[in-house]
């Protein structure tokens, strides 16, 4: 046996076989590419973390948009609010007006010898009043600061910012039918309509 033989020849032979077989060992390891699952793995860790940052990302883009969107629902319900106060006040406003001296005659001979004109205004069932005012087209920021009501006119697409900071002119007359920006503190919520 080539093992137990103390020759030289034999010695040399074992050990080329033990380098060749070595050799095939090696070939064989790099062949089955040992290093690809390592890196299949990273790449798989990878790919989940990249996959959990954009999801993380993703959730935060929409809670940001959540607020977002529930900044401008709270701005527009408190426009909302606070133009449903106006026109509440307009129309109080209004119908205490209506019933002042300036606005009511006690009959259609008073009223025209005041220079007012008897009729059915408005949304009135009833004949009134409606006199000329003595402060027309002055400056105004709110309706107390005239005998009838302070208004502005307003072009319909400036309408759609609102409230709009506006001063505005009191009215010629005691009744003003039809729809009008009525100013109030300064402010003009929308349109009023009598």
């Amino acid at each position: 046996m080539i093992i137990f033989d103390s020759g030289g020849n034999k010695n040399l032979i074992l050990v080329i076989l033990v380098i060749l077989f070595t050799g095939f060992i090696a070939w064989q390891w790099a062949a089955s590419d040992p290093f690809a699952s390592v890196d299949m793995e990273d790449n798989f860790l990878i790919k989940i973390g990249e996959d959990a940052g954009d999801s993380l990302g993703a959730v935060k883009n929409s809670l940001d948009q959540g607020k977002e969107d529930t900044k401008i629902v709270i701005d527009e319900l408190s426009k909302q609010e606070q133009q449903d106060q106006l026109f509440e006040e307009a129309q109080k406003y209004l119908e205490a007006k209506e019933n002042s001296d300036l606005l009511l005659s006690i009959n259609q001979e008073d009223c025209e010898v005041e220079g007012g004109e008897w009729d059915v205004w408005g949304d009135d069932t009833e004949e009134v009043c409606n006199l000329f005012t003595t402060d027309a087209d002055k400056e105004c920021n709110d309706s107390s600061e005239c005998e009838s009501i302070c208004i502005v006119d307003l072009p319909e697409i400036a309408l759609k910012d609102l409230p709009i900071e506006v001063g505005g002119n009191c009215t010629a007359r005691s009744i003003v039918p039809g729809c009008y920006s009525l100013v109030e503190e300064g402010l003009v919520y929308g349109i009023v309509c009598d």
